[in-house]
Parts: C-alpha cells; structure tokens; sequence
C-alpha cells in the first residue's frame, strides 16, 4: 500500500514536472518570436510597424496615420534616429534572463550599419498572452516627456508637426466661418494677401483669445484656394499643408456669374 502511494506520488510529481516544462517552453517560444518581430521590424526600418511599440502617452498625440505621414517630411533614418533606434544589418538574441513570472531580460547582440557591434538590453513582460517591450516603451515615454530638453532635432518636429496641424485647422476653421458668414466671393478672397487675411480674421475676433495661429516651428502661413477642386490650402513652411472644402458664392460683387 505505502508503495502504490509512494508510485502514484511520484507519477503526481513528474506530471506537474512536465506540464511545467511544457508552459516554461512554450513562454520562451512566444518571446524568443516577439523579439524577433521587433528587431525584425527595426532591421526592415519598418516605421509603421514599429508604432504598435510606442506608449499610449505617443499613441495620444498621433494616430497611425499621422505617424505614417512623418515619412513625407522625414527619412526613415531620421525618425528611427529620433526614437533611439539604429539602422540594423542584423542581430542575434544572445542570453534570456527570468526576473520574475512575467518578466525577462533579454540581451541581443545588434549589428548597426556601418558601426561595431553592441549590446541591446530590455525587459520584456508577458501581458495578457503577449508579450511587451517595457524598456523600449518606458524610453519612448521618457523621450516625449522631456522632449523639450533633448537635443533631438527629428523629434522635436515631430512634436511640432502635431502642434502645427491644430493651428492651421484653427486658422481654416476661421477662414470658412467668416467667409460664409460675410458672403466673400472668390474676386474678393483674391484681392486680398495671405498675411492680410490672417490680420483681417483676428480684426473680426475669429480666432480663440483672439490670438492668431502660429506654428511652434516658426513656419510661415499662407492661404491659398483650389478652384478646380474648390478648397481651402493652407501651407505652412516647416509642414504639409492642409486643405478644408469651400464653395464661394456664384455671383461676384456686381452680380454677374
């Protein structure tokens, strides 16, 4: 009888051994794949990609389309440069260090373009049956909170480009309301230059505090309208432009079409 208990002890044991070891690989599978995917994702410059890894405090400020947009003002070079990331030959995942339950240290050996190797090291927690990159993240974060101090050219742009296009909406919101309010006509909207609508607005009271809108990057204003597609552009010189459809009355000053 002691014996039979003593086997089905043992046979107890061996199967929580193996169901242990069984969970314990399988974890590691899942990172060993997820820090794949991420170096994976910097080695391709893989701007897109890359967002899924950003803090929600980033993920606030732009959408992923916004984010996609920075690649018509900056290179991929640039904005990688900017969130602390290097241009990638190759890289090979080198120790994988438990520091708790969920969360590992995993050290990998990145090949830079046209520099020595070097040594990456970052946490990794497992959240929900995915995995995070808490270290990169907490960079990020830290990154954006203080960007004002860095010295990080592509990423304080980055944070003006966002403060840019909620000014020019600003200032295409004021246009549209006092035109269709006042009845401006195209010949009208011509006759006047850039500059002056934008005084001619703050004159009305237009803009909120009555403050006009300005770039952060000290980027020039400047109106313009499509008539073929019939909108608004307003440009910016440090940024893209944005464009607000508008119709002008059929009709000028003198009533003719």
């Amino acid at each position: 009888m002691r014996n039979i208990i003593l086997v089905i002890l043992c046979g107890v044991f061996l199967l929580f051994h193996t169901s242990c070891e069984d969970r314990s690989f399988k974890q590691h599978r899942s990172l060993v794949t997820a820090v794949r995917t991420f170096y994976d994702a910097v080695a391709a410059q893989n701007i897109e990609a890359i967002y899924a890894y950003f803090p929600d405090e980033f993920k606030e400020l732009y959408t992923r389309q916004e984010f996609a947009a920075l690649l018509e003002t900056q290179t991929k070079k640039e904005i990688l440069g900017a969130f602390a990331l290097l241009p990638l030959r190759r890289y090979k995942i080198d120790t994988i260090h438990r520091i708790s339950e969920t969360v590992f240290e995993v050290t990998v050996i990145i090949y830079p373009q046209k520099m020595p190797p070097m040594k990456d090291i970052m946490k990794w927690e497992l959240n929900h049956n995915s995995w995070e990159n808490i270290s990169y993240k907490n960079l990020v974060k830290n990154l954006i909170e203080n960007y004002k101090e860095q010295q990080s050219r592509i990423l304080s742009n980055i944070i003006a480009f966002k403060q840019c296009k909620n000014q020019l909406q600003h200032l295409a919101l004021a246009l549209w309301e006092y035109c269709s309010s006042e009845g401006i006509t195209m010949n009208k909207f011509h006759s006047i230059s850039s500059n002056k609508w934008i005084t001619i607005l703050q004159e009305k009271g237009m803009f909120i505090n009555n403050t006009a809108p300005a770039c952060p990057a000290g980027g020039e204003y400047s109106i313009e309208y499509d008539e073929k597609n019939e909108k608004f552009i307003l440009n910016c010189s440090q940024h893209p432009p944005i464009s607000l459809p508008f119709r002008f009355p059929a009709f000028d000053e003198k009533g003719i079409e």
